[in-house]
């Protein structure tokens, strides 16, 4: 199983307010909660594919100019 992480909060936080968005229209615009999109910005929960191709999306950027892959493996 992958988990995709925020490779640098402060670089997409740039990012949001040069495209004009803060946390809660970003979260608005690309379906989900504040906090959840916080959490996700934060390190603290991951997103799905989708969402991070919507945030990505968003902001003019692809997913892996804000996210890496953690593979995590299950015993």
């Amino acid at each position: 199983m992958s988990n995709l992480l925020i490779k640098n909060a402060e670089e997409v936080y740039s990012k949001m307010a040069l495209k004009g968005y803060n946390v809660k229209l970003l979260s608005s615009t690309v379906g989900v909660t504040n906090p959840y999109l916080s959490s996700i910005l934060n390190g603290k929960r991951t997103p799905s594919p989708s969402l991070a191709k919507k945030i990505a999306d968003s902001l003019s950027l692809e997913i892996g100019d804000i996210f890496y892959i953690k593979e995590s493996c299950k015993s």
